[in-house]
């Protein structure tokens, strides 16, 4: 009986793909389409949906519309499908479900936007396939936990699982394609989402002239996918992670991600711009932990855009063969890092204005050829370092792991701090290069002077166009009047803001001393219209873009809530937050003996002479990896710091931001104890005054190594203590 009831429901599901197909095949080319009649709308021939707006929910998330049937075809022009009723108010990280699932070899999806969904729509097992001209912004993506202030290690992504399909179901996507070797996708845009275009075992894939920034994790990302061509695409801004002056880590976001055995790719003409990475490559689990063989190896980067990486420009590991030739990569922490990679060349790239230049840890047999190197703290740093445990793996198990023979030619060196840093590095050739005076050049304790022979290879990896097999015509280099620039990535709970996009940032802000508004735009002014009594704004008006500053009128101490309205090109932007303002005498102090283990020894260290003392309105340092000041250094030093502040009667949030241990004292009474090694990690205590008074405030901090970062902050409960 089961049987039969099971052949029924077959046997019905086929008739509705027939009924589809037939009426479709006699519609004439002037028919308006087909009418989206609700989920698990079937296509197994060519198909025209009717324009118009559809809201309809995928109920059991396998897809609304379901592709089927080879060579099918769903035209999507003038139809938009969101994926939830049409009066839902669901945040983007409440989106679930598939817009479109393609399982059709040489299927063609064309046009339309899909959003509102988990994935926009999904490929797989659709060899040939090919998805044009499709708008999949407005997708999946997750609220971050990170604010200006402090980094949340919730946000960071994690990309090296995903054989059973976790980037899809953990992050989502505009488009995620799979086991489709051969699939194009062109022509497409998805932004303000979390994942622009997943390729998961699509070998031979070919993307081209689409638009997938301002995206909160990847622009593309690739697994297992080889003999790919990605060129002629926007994948800008593409970042999460990060805070101007505060803390830079990228969390793992990029403009182009590749991971686990991706070969033989070609990423050409791409502008990847203000990513957390612009490009990251990794070779794998497989590599690195099951096998020690393969990798991601063999791939070309040819005149790319990597400018203003939070962290690396390029950044590729454990893989050879790799070619980067001919791409910007300014403004960036690293522009090129390649650990553990050897025989890749890096090749006639323009780099300027970071950290550091090209740095190569344990790599061998890579060439650094006809690159210009100008005003970064490092140009090229090659190293040796212990880490016993990676020679000790599986990947590192009779594996040279040492730095040596490589080749730094034909560079023209400028303006560095250091041109070149060789640390424990042996049998390196340095000569050649074009420098003015004599070259930087710093040899660590220990390392042998490099050689200085003539250029061996320098140039040898001339590209063209044609013979790379680039595709694609459009225009992505950010233009001339873009806002470049790392003070240009903003990121609020949803991700990148663009910061052409008139609007305030933050929108909500709790600061110590004064706090600073960007008034986001172009071609526009601005006016400050209103702001609660007792602070002041500068400027009050002016261009766009803009900074204004927000305090207390005649520095007055203690702490407030404002609200502040701001007209720009004619329309009126609210923000509102707090400002605690005192002042802190702040001592440093320098220490020996680790203050979680003796607390005699902390006891005395307090007693005695500090290093450095200042007077400060505000405890807010975001130090980050920096030193707090020659005298008393990046780390193993302690802080303490006190103040007296006049409350009135109200409820309060006693708020801190600490890497490393903090303890804090209210009136003495502790009330944040914290005495441990952490990240920035953020504490509140709520306060209760019955009555105005006057209070004092005591913190002790330590930092052991690493990011450094103190902050405190007394706000007023919203209503309450004004």
């Amino acid at each position: 009986m089961r049987h039969r009831r099971v052949a029924a429901l077959v046997a019905a599901r086929a008739a509705a793909l027939v009924s589809v197909a037939a009426l479709v095949h006699n519609a004439s080319a002037t028919d308006e389409g087909v009418a989206l009649t609700g989920d698990d709308f079937v296509v197994s021939a060519t198909v025209k949906i009717k324009p118009g707006v559809y809201h309809v929910v995928d109920a059991n998330g396998d897809g609304v519309i379901h592709v089927r049937g080879r060579e099918a075809t769903l035209d999507l022009t003038g139809v938009t499908l969101v994926g939830h009723a049409k009066d839902a108010a669901i945040d983007p990280d409440g989106f679930v479900g598939i817009g479109i699932d393609v399982e059709s070899p040489h299927a063609i999806i064309v046009g339309g936007a899909v959003r509102g969904f988990k994935v926009g729509v999904r490929v797989r097992n659709s060899e040939g396939s090919e998805v044009k001209r499709l708008d999949a912004s407005g997708n999946y993506r997750q609220r971050l936990h990170s604010t200006i202030d402090r980094e949340d290690e919730r946000d960071w992504l994690f990309g090296h699982e995903n054989d059973d399909g976790q980037w899809e179901r953990d992050y989502g996507a505009g488009i995620a394609c799979s086991d489709s070797p051969g699939v194009t996708v062109r022509d497409c845009v998805v932004r303000g989402g979390q994942n622009g275009l997943l390729l998961q075992r699509c070998d031979g894939a070919r993307v081209y002239d689409n638009d997938f920034s301002f995206n909160s994790g990847w622009g593309v990302a690739l697994w297992r996918t080889s003999k790919a061509v990605v060129s002629h695409n926007s994948l800008d801004w593409c970042v999460r992670g990060y805070s101007h002056g505060r803390y830079a880590r990228g969390q793992d976001s990029a403009g182009i991600l590749v991971f686990e055995q991706c070969s033989d790719n070609v990423f050409a003409v791409n502008s990847a711009t203000h990513g957390g990475d612009g490009f990251f490559l990794y070779a794998g689990n497989e590599t690195l932990k099951k096998t020690g063989k393969g990798g991601c190896n063999g791939n070309v980067l040819w005149r790319n855009d990597f400018s203003h990486a939070v962290a690396n420009g390029i950044e590729a590991t454990f893989s050879e063969g790799n070619r980067f030739v001919d791409n910007d990569i300014n403004d960036c922490d690293h522009a090129v890092w390649a650990g553990y990679s050897w025989d890749t060349n890096v090749v006639e790239n323009r780099i300027a204005d970071c950290a550091h230049g090209v740095s190569i840890e344990h790599g061998h047999g890579n060439g650094i050829w006809e690159n210009s190197i100008a005003r970064c703290g490092v140009g090229v740093h090659l190293w040796t370092d212990d880490d016993p445990d990676l020679a000790k793996s599986v990947w590192g198990a009779g594996r040279d792991t040492t730095s040596r023979g490589n080749e730094i030619v034909l560079n023209g060196f400028a303006s560095n701090r250091v041109d070149v840093r060789l640390d424990r590095d042996r049998d390196s050739n340095v000569g050649d290069n074009q420098v003015s005076g004599a070259l930087r050049l710093e040899l660590t304790e220990g390392t042998p002077p490099p050689r200085e022979k003539g250029a061996k290879n320098g140039g040898g990896v001339r590209n063209t166009a044609e013979s790379l097999g680039v595709l694609g015509a459009r225009d992505v280099y950010l233009p001339a009047a873009t806002l470049r620039g790392r003070k240009y990535i903003l990121i609020d709970e949803w991700g990148p803001v663009p910061p052409r996009e008139t609007r305030l940032f933050p929108a909500r802000q709790s600061a110590a001393g004064e706090a600073k508004l960007s008034v986001l735009g172009v071609d526009g002014t601005f006016e400050v219209k209103a702001l609660t009594d007792g602070f002041i704004a500068e400027p009050s008006k002016g261009a766009l873009p803009a900074t204004v500053s927000i305090r207390r009128k005649d520095g007055v101490a203690g702490a407030a809530a404002f609200d502040v309205e701001i007209v720009a090109k004619g329309t009126t932007h609210r923000a509102s937050g707090s400002l605690f303002t005192t002042t802190w005498d702040v001592r440093f102090f320098t220490w020996t003996k680790d203050p979680r283990e003796d607390a005699d020894a902390w006891k005395a260290l307090l007693a005695g002479e500090p290093v450095e003392r200042r007077t400060l309105p505000a405890l807010d340092f975001a130090w980050q990896d920096g030193k707090v000041s020659d005298a008393v250094g990046a780390d193993r030093f302690a802080t303490s710091a006190t103040t007296e502040v006049e409350l009135p009667a109200g409820q309060w949030t006693l708020h801190t931001v600490s890497d490393d241990g903090i303890r804090v004292w209210f009136d003495d009474r502790l009330v944040i104890d914290d005495w441990t090694h952490h990240g920035p990690t953020p504490h509140d205590v709520a306060l209760d005054f019955a009555v105005a008074a006057k209070h004092t405030i005591r913190v002790e901090h330590f930092e052991i190594d690493g990011w450094a970062a103190l902050s405190v902050g007394l706000l007023p409960v919203a209503g309450r203590g004004r």
